[in-house]
């Protein structure tokens, strides 16, 4: 939803909405929807207390999989980086969308 200067509700384009499910699947937790337990990543299982090395290659193919499962993605590309003095992992997902358009999802 967008408002505009005069504070009306408007409906995102399609391609905005599927994005969005997408950034949302990919930050879902294992085990954190209250009504969805099973949905999610396990991310407590995969790279905490992991080496990037090894929890980073299964790390992509999770989320790659995680958003070509959201209705209307087509297409999924990882990449993910890692700093090494915060130790945190993120990354970006170019997702298809619908076939055509290209999204950027950062996490």
């Amino acid at each position: 939803l967008h408002s505009t200067s005069r504070r009306q509700r408007q409906m995102c384009k399609e391609t905005d909405a599927i994005a969005q499910n997408a950034a949302n699947a990919v930050r879902l937790f294992k085990n954190d929807a209250y009504l969805a337990q099973t949905r999610g990543i396990p991310h407590f299982e995969i790279e905490l207390g992991k080496a990037p090395a090894i929890a980073a290659p299964i790390l992509r193919t999770r989320i790659r999989e995680t958003v070509l499962n959201v209705n209307g993605v087509t297409g999924a590309e990882v990449d993910l980086t890692f700093d090494e003095s915060g130790r945190v992992m993120g990354g970006k997902v170019q997702a298809t969308v619908l076939e055509s358009e290209n999204v950027q999802i950062d996490f």
